[in-house]
Formats: C-alpha cells, sequence, structure tokens
C-alpha cells in the first residue's frame, strides 16, 4: 500500500503545530503519539529522499537540455549563416547568367550583321566576276575588230573594202564620210579608207591603253574545308582580314569591293556602268 506523502505531511504539521501549542501545558498529547511514528518518518524521509533524487535528475537534465539547446542554437545561427551566404551567391550566380545572357544577344546580334556582310561580299564578288568574264568577252571582241581591221587593210576587192570599213565603223561608233555609190568606177576611196582605218586604229589603242586602277580590298574571301574527307574543298566561303589567310587549297584569295568602288573605278577608266 503506498503512503499519500502529502496527507501524511500535512497530518504531521497539523500534529506539530499542535503539539508546540500545548507542549508547556501538557503532556504529550495521543494524537502527535499515534501520528509520529517511525513509519511515518520513514516514508516522509524516503519520499524526500525520493523527490530530491528527482530534483537532482530533473536539475541534470534540464541541464543537459539546456547544453542541447545552446548547441541547437548555434548550429541553427550557423545554418542561417550559411543561408545567407547561399542566397548571396544565388544572387551573384543570377547577376553573372544575366551578364552573360546580355553578352550571348550581343554576340548573336554581331554574328547576324557578320552573316549578312559576308552575304554582301559575296553578291559583290559575283557581280565582280561576272564584270570580269564580260571585260574578257569584250577584250575578245577588241580581238576581232583587229583582225578585220587587219583584213581590211589586206583587201583589195574594192566592194569588200567598203563592206568591211562600214562594218568596222559602225562597231566602234565612228561617223563615216558619204562614200559614192559602188556603180561609179572612177571614184577613189583609198584616202577616206585609210584616214577611216587609222581612226579605227586609234580607238582600238585607246580602249586597249585604259586601265582599272584596284583600291586596296576591305577583306578577301577564301574557301575553308568544313568537312573530314580529302576532297571535301569549296564546301564553306569564309572572310578574311588577314594577309596570311589562304584558300585551303593554296588558291589565292579572292578580293572584296564595295558597290560603290567598283562603279567608280569603272567609270574613272570610262567604261560605262549599267544598273542591274
Amino acid at each position: 500500500m503506498t503512503t499519500d506523502i502529502t496527507e501524511l505531511a500535512q497530518s504531521l504539521k497539523a500534529a506539530a503545530d499542535r503539539e508546540m501549542i500545548y507542549r508547556d501545558g501538557a503532556e504529550t498529547s495521543e494524537i502527535w503519539e499515534r501520528t509520529v511514528t517511525p513509519e511515518n518518518i520513514l516514508a516522509l524521509v524516503e519520499a524526500l529522499e525520493y523527490y530530491k533524487s528527482r530534483e537532482e535528475r530533473v536539475t541534470s537534465l534540464v541541464r543537459d537540455n539546456s547544453k542541447s539547446w545552446d548547441e541547437l542554437y548555434r548550429q541553427v545561427e550557423a545554418k542561417g549563416k550559411r543561408n545567407v551566404e547561399l542566397v548571396e551567391a544565388l544572387e551573384s550566380e543570377k547577376r553573372i547568367c544575366a551578364t552573360w545572357r546580355k553578352t550571348a544577344e550581343s554576340t548573336s546580334e554581331k554574328l547576324e550583321k557578320a552573316q549578312a556582310a559576308e552575304r554582301r561580299w559575296h553578291r559583290v564578288a559575283s557581280r565582280v566576276h561576272e564584270q570580269a568574264c564580260e571585260s574578257d568577252v569584250k577584250i575578245d571582241e577588241l580581238e576581232a575588230i583587229r583582225a578585220a581591221a587587219e583584213k581590211l587593210v589586206r583587201c583589195k576587192g574594192r566592194y569588200h573594202s567598203e563592206q568591211n570599213y562600214r562594218a568596222l565603223a559602225a562597231l566602234f561608233g565612228v561617223k563615216t564620210p558619204d562614200l559614192p555609190p559602188l556603180e561609179h568606177e572612177n571614184v577613189h576611196y583609198a584616202d577616206a579608207a585609210e584616214m577611216e582605218i587609222a581612226a579605227l586604229r586609234q580607238r582600238i589603242a585607246k580602249l586597249e591603253s585604259r586601265t582599272v586602277k584596284l583600291p586596296k580590298p576591305h577583306a578577301h574571301l577564301i574557301w575553308i574545308q568544313a568537312g573530314h574527307a580529302p576532297d571535301d574543298y569549296w564546301d564553306d566561303v569564309a572572310v578574311s582580314h588577314s594577309e596570311k589567310d589562304r584558300c585551303c587549297d593554296g588558291s589565292e584569295r579572292y578580293p572584296v569591293y564595295a558597290r560603290w568602288e567598283i562603279e567608280e573605278m569603272m567609270s574613272a577608266a570610262g567604261i560605262k556602268v549599267e544598273a542591274e
């Protein structure tokens, strides 16, 4: 049977109070003798020792918990600082990413402009090539005209000479003097023919002496090898600004000029430039 320590302590306290009141006037009261027994005293002492031991355990537990809470607080504080550092690092990474994004956008715009300029240079190079081909054709035509002029000089027949003479004059745009009809045998054309031949020769010499002075090109087009096979040439064209660059097959580079430069150099040489 478990003793109610609280009730026992209260009864002992009450008995002690009464005993203190009546101690001087009477002998020990019956209540005191009945209450203050060895059993009750031992029970009270055991209860006090138990609660004292329990209080010590609670105090130790509280102390240990206090240390644990202090350690936990330090850990939380350290994690808080770490979280702040992580947030700052994240913000820094965001700023770096934003800078990279702007750089990439700027690079993309520059690349698009460079590609557009490269396409324009391709068109200009194509036109220059076409004009060079046309110049070759004109040179061939001049050779044919020269041959016809020499034939005219060597020609002895009257009708044949006049026919060649008029044909050459028409080719060169030279205004020919009026020739008498062929039926008049007594008219001589030697002087007029010789004068016209001399004019045609001067015209030919003038055309042959004309030169086109090319300015220094802004850049060059070079063929690059985009594939891996030995014969993978002509796969792509790149724009070169260095004198050291060469085509992948070792051929010469293609100079790049602006349209207005070509028109100016052709006009300066007396060559008419027509728009497309």
